[in-house]
C-alpha cells in the first residue's frame, strides 16, 4: 500500500492539471446528460415478476378493451341545483369524451330516462326534465351520478381509457377542462395516483438533495472544524451524483419512484468516504507535515478503508437485485453505479482539488480529537457496558419483529396532507367510493340468466354486510334499478322474466351512452363487477377473495382484480425475498472483509454490529408501524452496505496499529483516529436523510426514521461493542 501510495501521490503532483481538465470534461458531458432524462411513472415497475395477479389484470383489459378508470367528483357552483347546471355538467362530459384516449364517459346526468316500456333521451336539460333527473338519480342510489351533501350539489365523471392509450397527457387535458369550468374538483383511480407521481418525483429531485447538502454541511462543519474541508468532503458524492444522472440520461435510461432516491443515497452515502479522508488529510495538515507526505500518510491509513467501504455498500445495493421487481433491481444497479462513482471522485479527484487548497483553517475548537466531548462519551462505554448496551438492544427490539406488517397498498404510499389523499378521502365521503377494483365472472351460460344474476347480487350483498365493500355496479344492479322504474315494482328486484329482460337490454344497448357495455361482454359470456373496498389492507382483500371462492362453482367462476391485488402479491413475496437479500448481503460483505482482514474473528467480531443494527431497524419497524413494503425492505440491505462501513474503518485502522503497538493499545489508537469522523458520518447520513420529511411520499418519511435507527446503532456498537471485543484478541 506505502508503494502504491507513493507512486500516486507522485502522479498528483506530476499531472495535476491533467486531473482537473478531466474532472471537467466528465462534469460537462453529465451535465448536458441530465437533460435526456425522462420520468417513469408506470406503477408495473413494482410488480412482482410472472405475477398471475398482473396476468389476470392485462386479461381483463384486453377482454373489455379498456383500460383504467379515473373518476372526478366536481361540486357545483350554484347550490340550487337547475337545468343550466345540468346541462354545464352534459357539456364537460362531451368534452371529456372528444379527448383522444378516452373510452367512455359516465356523466352525472343520464343519458336516458326510462319512459314507459321505452327511453327518453337526454341531450338537452329543459326545466321540465329537472325533477324527472332528480327523482331518477334517487331511484339510482349510490349507483346516480348526482349527490347531496351538506347543502351542495356534486356531480360524479367516471372516464374509462381506452387499453392502449392510458399516458399523463390525457390527465392534464381532463384537468383543463375542470379548471375552465372554475370548479373544485377531486380525482381518484389508480391510474390518477399514477400520473400524479411525475410531478412529486420533479419535487423530489429538486428539493431534497440540496436539503440534505445543506444538512450535511451544517453536521460536518461542525464536527471537522473546518468549512473547506467539509465541503471538500461532500463535493465527490455530489459528483458522483452528478455522474451517475448524467450516465442514466446518455444511456436511455428513466427516473422512476424508486430511482428518484438514487441521486439522494449517493450524495449522502457516497460522503462518507470523502469525510473520513478530509477529517485526517486536515489533522495532517494542521501538523505541519509536507503536503505530498500528507496525501501518501492519509492514503496508507484510510486508502484501504476507503476502497472498502465502497465495495461493501455496492454490495448492499447489489443484495436487492434478488428481490422480483423491476424498480427495486434498477435502484440497485443505479444506487451501486452511483456508490462506485462517488468512490471514484474520492480516489483520484478530491486528492487533487485537496492538495490545491493553501491551508484550511479551523473554524472552532471541534476541529481537536482530544476535546471531542461525544468521542469520550462513548469510550466510557467499553467493556461490560458496551456487552450490557448489546444484550439489551436484541432483548428489548426482537419482539418488535413478531409485530411487522406487509401492507403495502397505492393510497398509503401518499401522505395525509397530500391533494390526492384529501381528494379520494372527499369522493369516498360523498359517493362511498374511492380506490375501486373489480371482480371478474364467467358463465357457461348467458350471463343474464336469472340464476347467475341472483348469485352475483347475493355475493354483492354479502360483501356490503360483512363491511369488505362500500358499494358495488354490475348490469344487475342497473336492470333492477331499470326494473323497477319501467314496471313499477315494489323493491329493486332482477327481472324474472327473460322476455322482459331481453327488451330492456336492447333498450339500454342500443343507445350511445351505452352504460352496461364496461360491465359485460354477453357473446363470450364473461362480465365484471366494479366494487369499493372498505380498505385496502391485505385482510378486507383476502375477504373478498374469500367470498368469491365461496360463489364460485362449475358454472360460475369469480376472481377479485385489481392494481390492489398486484400490490398484495408484491407484499406477500417480500418476506422471503427480503430474507434472500439479507443473507446474500451479509455472505457478501463477510467474504470481503475476510479477503482484506485475512482475520475470521476480526471479520466475524465485525460483522456484529450490523447483526445487532438489523435487529433494531426491523424491531423499531414492527413498534412504530411500519409496514415491510417494497420500499422499506430495503433498509435492510443498505443497512448492510453502509452500517458495516464504520466497523471496516475502525477494524482497518486497528490492523494497522496492530503490528506496531499490540492489541489494546491499538484499539486505543484506532478509536482516537476513526472516532471523530465515524460519529460526523453518521450524524450527517441520519440528518441528511431528515430531508426525505419534505417529500409527499409516506414511505420516504418511514426511510427517515429508520435510517437515524441505522446510523445511530451502528455507529454507537462499532465504536464500543468492537473496539471491546478487538481488545481481547492476543493473537
Amino acid at each position: 500500500m506505502k508503494n502504491f501510495t507513493a507512486k500516486f501521490t507522485g502522479l498528483i503532483s506530476r499531472k495535476k492539471r491533467n486531473f482537473i481538465v478531466l474532472l471537467i470534461l466528465i462534469n460537462i458531458v453529465s451535465f448536458f446528460g441530465l437533460f435526456r432524462l425522462n420520468i417513469n411513472t408506470d406503477y408495473s415497475l413494482f410488480m412482482p415478476k410472472d405475477s398471475v395477479e398482473f396476468e389476470l389484470y392485462k386479461k381483463m383489459n384486453s377482454d373489455f378493451s379498456s383500460g383504467e378508470q379515473i373518476m372526478f367528483l366536481v361540486e357545483l357552483k350554484n347550490p340550487r341545483i337547475d337545468s343550466q347546471s345540468m346541462n354545464e355538467l352534459i357539456k364537460i362530459g362531451e368534452d371529456i369524451s372528444q379527448i383522444q384516449g378516452v373510452k367512455s364517459v359516465s356523466n352525472p346526468i343520464p343519458p336516458f330516462l326510462p319512459s314507459g316500456i321505452g327511453v327518453k333521451k337526454i341531450e338537452t336539460v329543459t326545466d321540465a326534465d329537472v325533477e324527472n333527473i332528480l327523482n331518477f338519480e334517487k331511484e339510482m342510489g349510490s349507483l346516480g351520478g348526482l349527490s347531496e351533501y351538506d347543502g351542495k350539489y356534486y356531480g360524479l365523471y367516471t372516464v374509462i381509457l381506452e387499453n392502449e392509450n392510458q399516458e399523463e397527457g390525457i390527465s392534464n387535458k381532463i384537468i383543463d377542462i375542470f379548471k375552465d369550468t372554475e370548479m373544485n374538483y377531486y380525482a381518484s383511480g389508480d391510474l390518477y395516483l399514477q400520473w400524479k407521481i411525475f410531478d412529486y418525483i420533479l419535487q423530489i429531485v429538486l428539493t431534497i438533495p440540496p436539503l440534505a447538502i445543506i444538512l450535511m454541511l451544517l453536521v460536518f462543519r461542525w464536527r471537522i472544524g473546518s468549512f473547506k474541508g467539509t465541503f471538500l468532503a461532500i463535493l465527490p458524492a455530489g459528483l458522483g451524483a452528478l455522474w451517475t444522472m448524467g450516465f442514466l440520461g446518455w444511456s436511455g435510461n428513466e427516473l422512476s419512484l424508486t430511482s428518484v432516491l438514487v441521486p439522494i443515497f449517493t450524495i449522502i452515502m457516497g460522503s462518507a468516504d470523502g469525510l473520513h479522508f478530509m477529517s485526517h488529510y486536515i489533522d495532517n495538515r494542521n501538523s505541519g507535515k509536507d503536503r505530498m507526505e500528507c496525501l501518501s500518510d492519509t492514503l496508507i491509513k484510510v486508502g484501504k478503508p476507503m476502497i472498502l467501504t465502497t465495495v461493501t455498500t455496492v454490495t448492499g445495493f447489489l443484495s436487492l437485485l434478488v428481490i422480483k421487481s423491476s424498480a427495486m433491481q434498477q435502484m440497485g444497479i443505479f444506487a451501486s453505479i452511483g456508490i462506485s462513482f462517488a468512490g471514484i471522485a474520492t480516489w483520484f479527484f478530491l486528492p487533487v482539488i485537496a492538495d490545491s487548497v493553501k491551508n484550511f483553517k479551523n473554524d472552532s475548537n471541534s476541529g481537536k480529537i482530544k476535546d471531542d466531548l461525544l468521542s469520550h462519551g462513548l469510550k466510557l462505554l467499553w467493556g461490560k457496558k458496551a456487552i450490557i448496551l448489546a444484550i439489551i438492544a436484541v432483548v428489548v427490539f426482537i419482539p418488535g419483529i413478531t409485530m411487522i406488517k406487509t401492507d403495502l397498498n397505492m393510497l398509503s404510499m401518499y401522505k395525509p396532507e397530500t391533494d390526492i389523499r384529501k381528494g379520494i378521502e372527499k369522493i369516498q365521503q360523498i359517493t362511498d367510493g374511492g380506490l375501486p377494483l373489480f371482480i371478474t365472472y364467467e358463465t357457461s351460460s348467458d350471463p343474464l340468466e336469472i340464476n347467475t344474476a341472483d348469485k352475483i347480487l347475493s355475493l354483492e350483498s354479502e360483501l356490503k354486510s360483512k363491511n369488505l365493500i362500500t358499494k358495488s355496479v354490475s348490469v344487475y344492479d342497473i336492470f333492477s334499478i331499470f326494473n323497477n322504474i319501467i314496471y313499477k315494482s315494489e323493491t329493486k328486484t332482477y327481472p324474472q322474466n327473460m322476455l322482459q329482460l331481453n327488451l330492456m337490454y336492447g333498450m339500454i344497448s342500443s343507445q350511445q351512452e351505452n352504460p352496461i357495455s364496461n360491465f359485460l361482454n354477453r357473446s363470450d359470456k364473461i362480465g365484471r363487477i366494479l366494487v369499493f373496498p372498505s380498505n385496502l389492507s391485505g385482510e378486507i382483500l383476502d375477504g373478498i377473495r374469500e367470498v368469491c371462492t365461496q360463489y364460485s362453482n362449475e358454472s360460475l367462476e369469480l376472481k377479485p382484480v385489481g392494481i390492489q391485488y398486484i400490490m398484495k402479491d408484491m407484499n406477500d413475496s417480500i418476506i422471503p425475498e427480503q430474507i434472500k437479500s439479507l443473507i446474500l448481503a451479509v455472505i457478501m460483505v463477510f467474504i470481503v472483509m475476510l479477503l482484506s482482514n485475512r482475520n475470521i474473528m476480526i471479520s466475524f467480531f465485525s460483522i456484529i454490529p450490523i447483526g445487532i443494527t438489523l435487529i433494531s431497524l426491523f424491531g423499531i419497524m414492527g413498534y412504530v408501524d411500519i409496514t415491510l413494503s417494497i420500499i422499506t425492505s430495503t433498509m435492510a440491505s443498505i443497512t448492510i452496505g453502509v452500517g458495516i462501513d464504520y466497523s471496516i474503518h475502525f477494524s482497518s485502522t486497528y490492523q494497522l496499529f496492530r503490528k506496531k503497538y499490540g492489541s489494546e493499545k491499538a484499539v486505543e489508537k484506532a478509536f482516537t483516529y476513526v472516532s471523530k469522523p465515524v460519529t460526523a458520518n453518521a450524524l450527517g447520513l441520519a440528518i441528511g436523510f431528515t430531508a426525505l420529511v419534505l417529500s409527499p411520499l409516506q414511505m420516504h418519511n418511514y426511510m427517515s426514521i429508520l435510517m437515524w435507527v441505522t446510523m445511530l446503532v451502528s455507529s454507537l456498537f462499532s465504536l464500543t461493542l468492537l473496539p471491546t471485543l478487538l481488545k481481547k484478541l492476543k493473537k
